[in-house]
């Protein structure tokens, strides 16, 4: 199963190579390799779709609901917990500062 980052790169993938292929520069070049943009964007597509037709969420979502999804960034949230001896080490700190001296 390819993880949602997954899917967003060969999306973006898949749309940049379209760009490339359609736009006037890359006309211009008359560049005939082996393996053509369109081989390529074949490729990332049948990928996306073998993905699809195995993953049930997607199934749920409308192709504009899915783009939206996709776009989303994902958000962590990072925790840093003490440890045992950080929590000992802060506790004796503290009860040294709290004693008159």
């Amino acid at each position: 199963m390819l993880t949602s980052n997954q899917i967003r790169r060969l999306q973006a993938t898949e749309r940049w190579l379209r760009e490339i292929r359609d736009s006037k520069e890359f006309k211009v070049l008359n560049y005939c390799p082996d393996v053509t943009l369109g081989d390529a964007i074949q490729a990332v597509d049948e990928l996306l779709q073998s993905h699809n037709y195995c993953n049930e969420k997607s199934a749920s979502f409308t192709n504009n609901q899915l783009q939206i999804y996709l776009e989303q960034k994902p958000v962590m949230h990072i925790r840093r917990v003490k440890t045992w001896r950080e929590k000992i080490s802060s506790f004796i700190q503290y009860i040294n500062r709290c004693l008159p001296g």
